[in-house]
């Protein structure tokens, strides 16, 4: 299920796996007490341990079971199991029609237990485009302006563009139908009713690449319903139901991803932590919705990030072609910005002590990349799959190589020169190198064999692009900083202001000096270093008579051992002539 985009207290997401077909109202009455033995297929609704799991039996109704009794049983599994016929009679029952427990077999044996007849069989991705059945709905209670057609098939067509992209072609999505405008019988209260009803009227068959589409009115969510919701699919081409309360296609994307298989982008949130044990977490937070970067999260309204490596990878949306395994000593690894859905994308390493799979990535702010509701900084990050959910889908789960324990901290890369241990000691990372569209890294599994001839002994300082990519800004653009192309920086760009307060920040790991350079001219502007929140130095670029302005010095400071936080503040005082502030990169010595 997906929020909107920026909601803080977005609850725990229902993710609905289910099939419903040829079901016709009738009556429901209450039942006399024991138990009854069903058979059908298991589906659980969350994607997490379900509270709440139900058996689809042959007519297709969902028959409501306890957890506890199915929870070694995977979803998507034929099982039989005895309920309680007592259970049925309930006030959201009459939803669920065409159920009639009497013709099912009263338990004489097992009466507690769940006996497993038949696993799903192992998922294998086919190429295909998938066909929606679109149905423009409105749930009883709500009022509102139902979509067009015309704003759905551009919804359609964008949330094609992007998994297409995504996935080199193999998953394509097109309108199947579009229905006219339906007022349902079923409410926000009972998505169970509302996809039947519409599976009902818009003539929708379940199958392997069908997906039942409900458009509601954006007003819905003031009524009770999710901003989103999908079933979680056993794999890419099971197919699935989904609604969505908005014609923006970024929450199209989300919820068909649930369909396809995938769990949200989780984000690991410690005060002082990289990485720790799922078991016990150590103070730490899994936060749903985490992870900026990836649709299965939140998205801007207007566009979203690129799926993660973890489940990309576990599907098969990203070719096993573009992750290289590492499984024992050191290998030294070029990686393509994830955004650019080419090349050698990410390395899956497993650590020897604790079995747990990490996979490392880079991220540049370019692409899908480009655009997200949250400012993250573009670097190399490392990532879990959290293999403890139950269900075919597991979360992804992003860790942050400087902790702070703020929620609004989007620094989660490993800088240049930058390591990263796995809680369990099995697995290290190290950043060589990070370019425009590429990153060198180094990833060792178990203890190092030797040093990799491939990693450089750094000779020579390393200087570091600064523009809006490789550090965080309090502003991009009116008002703010501005990325100003031009031969005589250092890299051929520097950020530029006129506004007081404006700030640059970076992590670095420091026991080394830090030189800030810049332009040094007349109207140049002062400015303020901080360190982790602490004033360290002042400078100004407000210099005359010098033959060559640009790519100056104008400040050194050290950064003590360890990772930091570096700021830089823009303090231009126009009643002494301070206008322009100027910053170019910053070096490593």
């Amino acid at each position: 299920m997906l929020h909107p985009p920026r909601r803080a207290t977005a609850p725990h997401a229902l993710a609905l796996t289910l099939i419903l077909a040829g079901l016709v109202a009738s009556p429901v009455h209450a039942l006399p007490a024991g138990t009854t033995t069903v058979t059908g297929v298991l589906v659980t609704v969350v994607d997490g341990p379900a509270p709440d799991s139900r058996v689809r039996v042959a007519d297709g109704s969902f028959v409501p079971v306890q957890a506890d009794k199915v929870a070694q049983a995977t979803p998507g599994s034929t099982v039989r199991v005895t309920v309680d016929r007592r259970a049925i009679d309930r006030p959201s029952a009459a939803s669920e029609r065409h159920f009639t427990p009497d013709n099912l077999t009263p338990s004489t044996s097992n009466p507690s237990g769940t006996t497993v007849i038949a696993e799903p069989t192992a998922p294998v991705l086919t190429t295909a485009t998938h066909q929606l059945t679109v149905v423009i709905a409105t749930p009883q209670g709500v009022s509102g302006t139902p979509a067009t057609q015309s704003q759905v098939r551009a919804q359609v067509d964008s949330v094609n563009q992007y998994w297409s992209e995504q996935s080199g072609g193999t998953v394509r999505f097109a309108v199947g139908s579009i229905s006219a405008p339906l007022t349902l019988a079923a409410g926000c209260s009972d998505y169970w009713g509302m996809w039947q009803e519409a599976a009902q009227r818009s003539g929708f068959t379940p199958g392997a690449d069908r997906h039942l589409v409900m458009i509601l009115p954006r007003s819905a969510t003031t009524s009770g319903c999710s901003y989103g919701l999908g079933s979680i699919g056993a794999a890419v081409n099971s197919g699935g139901y989904t609604y969505v309360a908005d014609t923006n296609w970024p929450v199209l994307a989300h919820e068909l991803g649930h369909n396809l298989g995938l769990a949200h982008a989780q984000r690991l949130l410690c005060s002082s932590v990289t990485d720790v044990s799922l078991s016990s977490l150590a103070g730490c937070q899994l936060k749903d919705y985490g992870d900026p970067w990836d649709v299965m999260a939140a998205s801007a309204p207007n566009a979203a990030g690129s799926l993660s490596a973890p489940q990309a990878y576990r599907t098969g949306i990203m070719p096993a072609s573009a992750v290289k395994q590492v499984t024992s000593g050191t290998a030294s690894v070029t990686l393509t910005a994830l955004a650019s859905v080419t090349g050698t994308r990410a390395v899956r390493v497993v650590d020897p002590n604790t079995g747990v799979a990490y996979f490392v990535e880079y991220r540049t702010r370019a692409g899908r990349d480009y655009l997200l509701y949250a400012p993250m900084t573009a670097a190399v990050r490392v990532l879990r799959e959290v293999t403890t959910s139950s269900g075919a889908a597991k979360p992804s789960l992003a860790l942050d190589a400087s902790p702070t324990g703020n929620v609004a901290d989007y620094t989660w890369g490993i800088p240049t020169g930058g390591t990263f241990t796995s809680y369990g000691g099995g697995v290290s990372v190290k950043v060589v190198s990070q370019g425009t569209s590429t990153a060198t890294v180094t990833v060792t599994a178990g203890k190092p064999t030797s040093t990799p001839t491939t990693t450089p002994t750094p000779t020579r300082p390393t200087t570091v692009d600064l523009t809006a990519t490789t550090g965080t800004v309090s502003r991009l653009g009116a008002g703010g900083w501005y990325d100003v192309p031009a031969s005589g920086y250092l890299n051929n760009t520097a950020l530029v202001t006129y506004t007081y307060g404006a700030t640059w920040t970076v992590t670095v790991q420091g026991g080394r000096t830090l030189d800030l350079i810049g332009t040094a001219f007349p109207n140049g502007a002062a400015g303020r270093i901080l360190v982790d929140g602490k004033m360290v130095a002042n400078f100004t670029s407000n210099r005359a008579g010098w033959t060559n302005n640009y790519q100056q010095l104008l400040k050194r400071i050290t950064v003590p051992a360890g990772s930091h936080q570096v700021t830089v503040v823009a303090l231009p005082n126009g009643a002494r002539g301070e206008t322009t502030l100027a910053l170019d990169a910053y070096r490593l010595g």
